[in-house]
């Protein structure tokens, strides 16, 4: 095999593995993934063509008509013969492409933190197949609430994924906030979810108008739980510093 076909053949298999990770990406996602995060996508259509017409992969277009890609049965075999793991083909998920837009944004950022390499991360396909190693699953009143995406970074702590994206109504908005001072309020110590594996930060997907109003959500919240106007103020905004907003996406 030469020297081009075996770098044809690894960026192959890098792509099945995002993939198969993320249970489907767009050609965009792949391109960032794979190839940079301001690559351009002319090598991962080729790529994502060679892969098609050996079906290891297949194909719909999505909802913003990007083409969307999952792992095969016949990909998922080829890709564990080589890599020596237990993947699993994807390809009936895309049959729905069901939360399609938050899907795409919590999969960008978990692609974009993957480019770091202190970084271990986790896809929002891979918590809901069980494969987050939490022990401790943050919860409130008895209801379980789940990353869209998980980031741990040797250095700094973990961060905790949320997608907010669409409006929310008066009941999830109450959840988040009470869930945010489950984990951090009068907390001496960063919340441990895993073996060494403690919440640094809450990193938001959000608008501005989002975090203008968490903001007021949370000071409504300490000023309900018998903080003056003045107080509540202060300790909102010391508050912030548990999270952080990500915007433009």
């Amino acid at each position: 095999m030469t020297s081009t076909n075996q770098k044809a053949q690894l960026y192959e298999l890098q792509v099945l593995e995002y993939i198969a990770r993320a249970g489907w990406l767009r050609t965009s996602d792949i391109s960032k993934a794979v190839w940079g995060l301001k690559s351009n996508p002319q090598m991962a259509r080729r790529t994502l063509a060679r892969l098609l017409a050996q079906r290891f992969v297949v194909s719909v277009r999505g909802p913003d008509l990007s083409n969307v890609f999952a792992l095969s049965k016949v990909g998922a075999k080829y890709l564990n013969s080589i890599s020596g793991k237990c993947y699993k083909a994807t390809a009936s998920l895309i049959n729905s492409l069901h939360n399609y837009r938050h899907r795409c944004v919590a999969n960008l950022l978990a692609i974009y933190h993957s480019k770091n390499p202190n970084c271990t991360v986790w896809f929002e396909f891979e918590i809901q197949s069980g494969k987050l190693p939490i022990i401790n699953i943050p919860s409130k009143n008895n209801k379980v609430k789940m990353p869209d995406y998980f980031v741990y970074d040797e250095y700094e702590g973990s961060y905790w994924g949320e997608i907010e994206i669409s409006k929310k109504s008066t009941r999830d908005r109450l959840y988040l906030v009470a869930w945010l001072f489950s984990l951090f309020n009068g907390a001496t110590e960063l919340p441990e979810i895993g073996r060494n594996m403690y919440i640094r930060q809450v990193e938001f997907i959000a608008s501005e108008e989002f975090e203008r109003s968490l903001l007021r959500w949370v000071t409504e919240e300490f000023i309900r739980r018998g903080s003056s106007e003045t107080e509540a103020n202060q300790q909102a905004s010391d508050f912030c510093g548990y999270w952080t907003i990500v915007r433009g996406l």
